[in-house]
């Protein structure tokens, strides 16, 4: 079983590595929408995967009825 601290640190390295690729997609980006949007989407992806990887969840985004 992974110690506390290790899963720590594999969350930050996850969401590091995907922010530095957000942050480099938004080089020049002048329109603040399209910043903001892609911004939502970067969170919703990382915390995702943040979760799958650290916790051993998967998510379902749409329920079953």
């Amino acid at each position: 079983m992974e110690s506390k601290s290790s899963k720590k640190r594999e969350a930050i390295a996850i969401f590091s590595e995907r922010f530095e690729q957000w942050e480099a997609s938004q080089e020049g980006q002048q329109d603040a929408y399209a910043f903001e949007e892609s911004y939502v989407k970067f969170v919703e992806q990382t915390s995702r995967e943040v979760l799958q990887q650290v916790v051993g969840v998967e998510r379902d985004s749409k329920k079953k009825r």
